[in-house]
């Protein structure tokens, strides 16, 4: 492996102080401060850090950063196992994840792995190997919620056979994963308002964030779970920062070219809940109930236009300026047409638009008269009962 300080220098050795892993099975993509893992990682950490323990964190899952965010506000010191990369990533990884977490410079060494990073693999393939390393630097182990029979309850078992202290004094229950919301449309009344044959709109649905939204920092995005008993990134909250921020941001995930643009659908609401649909490879829904409806003509004079359909061959024949509109229609598995969908290219202010062309849209009428209370825009639940 190898060593580097805060300023990405590489060093010889670790320092002598004894240390600590923490260790949590996989969670669920929404936490918040009333599930137990949380609350056991924050007790576990102000316990190793009044022994005067080093605590081994890493990166890349919702468990080690937790941690990792906790050690840095509680002022313990800490090393961080990075991902496997090529060595000369490192110093731009180190000076990311210090900036992301707000880190103290003087609080934080970094160890890599040696191992030669491999063509084509996922940042998930090195999770053992991560694990293994952080359970072999430790000479205390403090396993908290591990599922039965699953990598950490194997390393904890090897830990405990190879003389390493097993402290269990803040262990609970493991609860599998639940990182599906489940949203009832066919037994709810249907809001009328929203069946106004004069319906002239289009839509951005919102989903929730399993992680930092653009440009905000992890440390903005653990403190806020940490405070919160809901989960603060959900589709519902999206849309209150929106509402706050009177701005949609852009993304490029899964766009042709990698445009930064917004996306928005065409369809009435009543026709849009039936393409919400759970996609279990990407454990998030298509879009979720929660929308910023923006009429049709205000949102063509803000520069927002339909897609095009295609294939790739259409794609490579459009002009610069039409590409980020252009959208591959798919296949007979998934057909992306139905969507209806419209974009408008970079990030979109709604400050610039008329507040009455502007319509917000909740799942439940209880979310609407509270999110009513913050805005100027008209709020709309989609169900009534």
């Amino acid at each position: 492996m190898l060593i580097f300080d805060s300023q990405c220098r590489q060093i010889d050795s670790l320092p002598p102080d004894r240390k600590c892993v923490i260790l949590n099975s996989r969670q669920s993509k929404r936490p918040c401060n009333r599930d137990d893992w949380v609350t056991a990682t924050a007790r576990a950490v102000d316990g190793v850090i009044r022994r005067g323990l080093t605590v081994i964190t890493s990166i890349g899952l919702n468990t080690w950063e937790l941690t990792t965010h906790l050690v840095n506000i509680r002022r313990g010191r800490q090393i961080i196992v990075l991902p496997s990369m090529g060595e000369e990533s490192i110093p731009l990884v180190i000076t990311q994840t210090i900036s992301d977490f707000k880190l103290d410079p003087a609080r934080c060494l970094f160890v890599a792995p040696t191992s030669d990073t491999i063509p084509g693999k996922s940042a998930k393939d090195f999770w053992p190997e991560r694990d293994f390393l952080a359970v072999e630097l430790a000479d205390v182990v403090l396993p908290l919620s591990i599922r039965p029979g699953g990598n950490f309850d194997r390393l904890q078992n090897q830990a405990a056979t190879a003389g390493k202290e097993i402290c269990n004094d803040f262990r609970v229950d493991y609860r599998r994963p639940a990182d599906r919301v489940r949203y009832d449309f066919e037994g709810c009344t249907f809001n009328p308002a929203l069946d106004d044959p004069n319906w002239r709109y289009v839509i951005h649905w919102t989903r929730s964030s399993h992680g930092p939204y653009p440009a905000e920092t992890r440390f903005e995005y653990y403190r806020d779970i940490l405070a919160s008993d809901t989960y603060c990134r959900s589709a519902y909250h999206t849309l209150v920062r929106i509402a706050s921020d009177r701005t949609i941001r852009s993304t490029n995930r899964f766009i042709s070219g990698g445009y930064q643009v917004v996306s928005f659908s065409a369809l009435e609401p009543r026709e849009a809940i039936k393409l919400m649909r759970w996609r279990r490879r990407y454990v998030c829904y298509s879009f979720e109930p929660y929308g910023i409806a923006i009429q049709t003509d205000t949102a063509i004079a803000a520069g927002l236009r339909p897609v095009v359909y295609g294939d790739d061959d259409l794609y490579s024949q459009l002009a610069d300026c039409d590409r980020p509109f252009f959208q591959s229609r798919g296949s007979e598995v998934s057909d992306w047409r139905p969507e209806a969908e419209w974009r408008c290219l970079g990030d979109l202010n709604l400050q610039r638009l008329p507040a009455d062309g502007i319509k917000l849209i909740t799942y439940t009428y209880h979310e609407a008269a509270a999110l009513q209370q913050l805005t100027k825009y008209e709020v709309i639940p989609l169900i009534l009962a």
